[in-house]
C-alpha cells in the first residue's frame, strides 16, 4: 500500500510540476497579449494621425489647384482680349 501513495505522490507531484508550466506559459501568453494590445493601439493612433495629416496635405493640394486653374483661366481671358483687339474682334460675351 505504501508503493502504491508512494506512486499516487510521485504522480501528483508530476502533473504539479506540468500544472506550474502551464501556468507560467498562460502568463507568458497572457503578457504577450497585452504587449500586442498595446502596439495595436499605437498603430491605430499614429494610422489615425496619418489620415488626419493626409487629410490637412490633400486640402493644400487641392486648394493649390484651384489657385493655379483660377491663374489660368485669368490668364487665358486677358490672351483672349489681346487676341480680340489685334485682330479688331468684337468681345466675346
Amino acid at each position: 500500500m505504501q508503493k502504491d501513495i508512494k506512486s499516487l505522490q510521485a504522480g501528483q507531484q508530476t502533473l504539479q510540476i506540468a500544472v506550474d508550466q502551464q501556468g507560467k506559459a498562460i502568463a507568458g501568453l497572457q503578457d504577450g497579449q497585452k504587449i500586442l494590445e498595446a502596439g495595436q493601439n499605437t498603430l491605430g493612433l499614429k494610422v489615425e494621425a496619418f489620415h488626419s495629416e493626409q487629410k490637412t496635405a490633400n486640402k493644400g493640394i487641392i486648394s493649390v489647384l484651384h489657385e493655379i486653374g483660377e491663374v489660368n483661366v485669368q490668364a487665358a481671358e486677358k490672351r483672349f482680349t489681346r487676341i480680340e483687339k489685334h485682330l479688331n474682334l468684337p468681345p466675346v460675351k
